[in-house]
């Protein structure tokens, strides 16, 4: 995960200045029109009771910049809820884990496939090949030399949180889930 966000400029520009999600982003966000993609981070964090401060703080990692990644990783989980339209239930966390181990590589979205799966009704698990359709198609890649869709890690998320969320969505390139299964339920 650090090589790609070294291999990013907006991801060095993170590595340099290391920012960190804190209260005061949410609370600033909670004051942020409907529209905005802060306000919605803000809702779902308040309807779900988190905090960003309650996560636990990133341990057993020796190097601070791969400790300021493993931070960012868990930081940008509640954004990602956010930017692709899904909520908390166990179908929507396994469509999120996917995504981040189409982003990341990390197995931890692999074994969360696994350990959620037997979970799931059969007409949620047919629903895993849709999800996985979902992120392979919003995962990093570029066009003509850019990124067309970044990896979320170099996703300035801090800064995006008063902007509105269309926009948020055009910068990054995700198609939120909800319009995916929509685009699919139309062909």
């Amino acid at each position: 995960m650090k090589n790609c966000m070294m291999a990013d400029q907006r991801g060095r520009s993170i590595l340099k200045h290391q920012p960190v999600v804190g209260d005061e982003a949410l609370e600033f966000s909670r004051g942020l029109a409907p529209s905005t993609f802060g306000f919605r981070y803000a809702a779902y964090m308040d309807r779900n009771h988190f905090l960003p401060s309650g996560r636990t703080a990133v341990k057993h990692i020796a190097d601070p910049t791969l400790a300021y990644v493993m931070t960012r990783y868990r930081q940008c989980h509640d954004f990602v809820h956010i930017i692709t339209g899904c909520g908390r239930s166990i179908e929507e966390e396994l469509a999120v884990k996917i995504f981040e181990w189409k982003h990341t590589g990390l197995p931890l979205g692999l074994l969360s496939l696994l350990g959620g799966a037997p979970r799931l009704a059969a007409a949620q698990w047919a629903h895993m090949r849709l999800y996985w359709e979902w992120a392979s198609r919003n995962a990093p890649c570029s066009r003509h030399g850019e990124p067309a869709v970044p990896m979320y890690l170099n996703v300035p998320w801090e800064d995006m949180l008063a902007k509105e969320y269309d926009e948020v969505v055009a910068y990054t390139g995700i198609t939120p889930l909800p319009q995916f299964l929509e685009k699919r339920q139309q062909h």
